[in-house]
């Protein structure tokens, strides 16, 4: 197995060694023993001999299982060891925008304090000038460390911040100053033109809905799209459009290789691919080099040198390559959602697509076969993303297939008149006339996908799926490939004893789950709610002057989820009350 697909079994063990040291967490001194024999047993293959070339295999995955734990124990941070008083004036300067909401605007910074620099989070009213990343600023901040969530359902916020190394939280309630320019490096002159540039779309004469769309889509800047826009794209299973991604970076590549053909004798192939993979990579150096956008560049770059080097493309061998390359230069990167998703969905493609393809009648005109491949690309990437979907974001649209399916084809025109359109703009090109097609076309799309988005028939919410279930999902997708190659009954009893197993233990955790009698606190900001379930029974005490549509979002849900239930009701109750018995017990709501 590791002969005929060596990266791939070396992708999934430096996957397993990476999660491994996260769960368990090895000293660094057992870790280097470790290290050491794995290295000591590769250099044993080299020795013709019986056991050398019997366990060569076993010797070289073994190797890269421990390095995955090597790589992930030293790129794992700790918090620094800074005095810091609750109020701090202090120096820092800008590392990433972040997004917007109705008060406030969010950046990742660094601060400096005397000697140490550390990263942060700082939130900044939104009548504040906006930073950029030419000056140094000095205000005076609130500052905390980040904090564990109140329970295990809750999105652990710090520790998503921890792998990006950042361990603290501030806010800037007054003025903030500029402390002095900045001497910017290559890739700070290069986000600060990007700036520039996002300015100048907000200061033309799109509308404010098309300029943040565009922004979004070939800039890699979601800030300013409004919460609303998000909710339609998210529930319409359409959200991917709206981050830079392997389909925007394949599309802008496609382009410039179709141009240089044009440009370019058919003999001259070869300097084409190298002209259209120098530009992607300029293109994502330009917007910020994301790692959606990294992964994309990765993924193309390894699958097209292929062709350069006059070997048969292989998907499997290119995406395992591209993965090794990323894991190996960030092992983080394994626990980022959007690499999950991305290469879920090439492995899906690689694994269903001919399958599901070859059950689809076919035409004569290519144009309807260009259709049909559309929707076996779009059926496979979200039968293989499914899972991760439930898992993470807990909801799902039937919708979503079809939606894609009159979307996607669309992007394409979109992204390319969208690039175009970011260039002219960049050289202060306003044209009132082609601002206005471009609005015509947007506020379209945006109001399909706000019907698509209100089909709420289609639409699953607090689906729980576990990490047990998930797997099992994927097992099932396994032996879907050869049950829709051959119809037989070896293939559909393997199927089918793995989608009898996932039920079973299904209907395990949801009984575990009904049973649960408990009373719990939750905290929204510096409010209290209490939870009571009894069986299936849920009651959620809310003191009476909160947000109930956020309540629900960001407490009432997440633990509907958690105990696999869906049915609850909600009882206000003044702020004057300072506690509550239930069952003879006193729960403080202060």
């Amino acid at each position: 197995m590791v002969k005929k697909q060596p990266f791939s079994i070396y992708l999934v063990a430096l996957i397993l060694g990476i999660l491994f040291q996260d769960h368990f967490i090895l000293q660094a001194k057992y870790i280097n023993i470790l290290l050491i024999i794995s290295l000591f047993t590769l250099f044993l293959v080299f020795f013709k001999n019986y056991y050398s070339s019997k366990f060569k295999d076993f010797f070289s995955v073994f190797f890269v299982f421990i390095l995955g734990v090597f790589l992930l124990n030293i790129t794992k941070q700790k918090p620094p060891n800074i005095a810091l008083s609750k109020k701090e004036n202090i120096v820092f300067s800008l590392d990433k925008k972040l997004n917007i909401s109705d008060k406030n605007r969010r950046y990742e910074v660094t601060f400096y304090k005397n000697k140490n620099s550390f990263k942060s989070i700082l939130t900044i009213p939104k009548n504040h000038k906006q930073l950029d990343f030419s000056h140094f600023y000095k205000a005076e901040v609130y500052i905390k460390k980040t904090e564990k969530p109140y329970a295990d359902f809750v999105f652990n916020y710090q520790k998503y911040l921890a792998r990006k190394n950042i361990f603290f939280e501030a806010y800037l309630p007054q003025k903030l100053y500029e402390s002095g320019v900045k001497k910017l490096t290559i890739l700070e002159q290069i986000k600060n033109e990007r700036l520039k540039l996002l300015n100048k779309i907000s200061n033309s004469s799109l509308d404010e809905k098309s300029s943040a769309f565009l922004k979004g889509i070939i800039l890699a800047d979601r800030t300013s799209i409004d919460s609303d826009t998000v909710s339609d794209f998210q529930n319409s299973g359409l959200i991917h459009l709206l981050a830079i991604s392997g389909t925007h970076i394949g599309i802008i590549f496609g382009l410039i290789y179709l141009l240089c053909l044009k440009i370019f004798p058919i003999k001259f192939r070869s300097f084409a691919i190298i002209l259209s993979l120098i530009f992607i990579w300029s293109f994502a150096l330009f917007i910020g080099l994301g790692n959606s956008v990294v992964r994309a560049c990765i993924m193309i770059s390894v699958y097209f040198t292929y062709i350069l080097i006059n070997r048969k493309p292989d998907l499997l061998h290119a995406i395992s390559l591209a993965g090794l390359m990323i894991l190996i230069v960030n092992p983080q990167q394994i626990f980022d959602v959007g690499f999950q998703l991305s290469f879920c969905a090439v492995f899906g493609i690689y694994w269903l697509y001919e399958p599901i393809l070859n059950l689809m009648p076919r035409s004569k005109l290519k144009a309807i076969n260009f259709i049909i491949e559309i929707l076996a690309i779009t059926l496979t990437a979200q039968l293989t993303t499914l899972p991760l979907v439930l898992f993470y974001f807990h909801q799902f649209s039937f919708i979503s297939i079809l939606a894609n399916l009159i979307v996607i084809p669309l992007a394409e025109i979109l992204i390319a008149f969208s690039l175009f359109l970011s260039v002219i703009l960049g050289f202060s090109i306003n044209i009132l006339w082609f601002n206005t097609i471009y609005d015509f076309l947007i506020l379209n799309l945006l109001k399909l996908v706000h019907w698509f988005a209100t089909l709420e028939f289609a639409m699953n919410r607090n689906v729980a799926l576990n990490f047990v279930e998930v797997i099992l999902i994927f097992i099932s997708l396994y032996f879907l490939k050869f049950l829709l190659k051959q119809l037989n009954w070896k293939n559909l009893l393997n199927f089918g004893l793995i989608f009898i197993i996932f039920i079973g233990f299904r209907l395990i955790f949801n009984f575990q789950q009904t049973r649960k009698n408990e009373v719990l606190t939750h905290f929204y900001f510096n409010k209290k709610i209490i939870s009571i379930k009894n069986a299936k029974d849920i009651c959620f005490l809310v003191p009476e002057k909160l947000d109930q549509k956020k309540v629900e979002k960001y407490v009432i849900n997440p633990y509907l989820i958690s105990v696999r239930n869906h049915h609850y009701k909600i009882k206000t109750f003044n702020e004057k009350v300072k506690s509550v018995t239930i069952n003879n017990k006193n729960y403080p709501l202060e």
